[in-house]
């Protein structure tokens, strides 16, 4: 980063260091056999067609969004509506919420650059840094 890096780079630095957290999660999940091919995004995120993408090509996986993006707190409402009876036909409700608006398909080379440079961040955060941190540590306990 210099004092020319502009802000749609930071932004994107910002969405992608989100990502690399998002993939130590996902890792997590496909280790206990979770399927993931395909993830539905809801809320506001998922309104961003860049941030969609990232999301696919670093998680490897469909990213599909809905027609509603609303998420639980919409889900809330048509339940609540459904209980004092406004609504008659819940399954009729969230089918039409359910439509699909677009799909994200990874990028293989995008897909194998960020799971690249994922596997060298956490060799380099649970590896190479723990000697820092030790010394760090070793430091704050001195005494003058």
């Amino acid at each position: 980063m210099t004092a020319d890096t502009n802000q749609a780079t930071l932004w994107r630095a910002v969405l992608e260091a989100i990502g690399y957290e998002y993939m130590g999660v996902t890792d997590t999940y496909r280790t206990g056999s979770v399927d993931l091919s395909q993830i539905t995004v809801t809320e506001g995120g998922s309104r961003s067609d860049l941030w969609n993408q990232i999301k696919a090509d670093m998680l490897d996986s469909m990213v599909t969004t809905l027609q509603k993006s609303g998420g639980a707190v919409m889900t809330n409402v048509v339940i609540a509506a459904y209980a004092v009876g406004d609504i008659t036909d819940l399954k009729g409700a969230f089918d039409t919420w359910l439509a699909v608006k677009k799909v994200y398909k990874p990028n293989p080379e995008n897909t194998a650059y960020y799971r690249k440079i994922y596997n060298m961040r956490t060799k380099l955060i649970h590896e190479e840094m723990q000697s820092s941190f030790n010394l760090l540590e070793k430091i704050r306990n001195e005494k003058i």
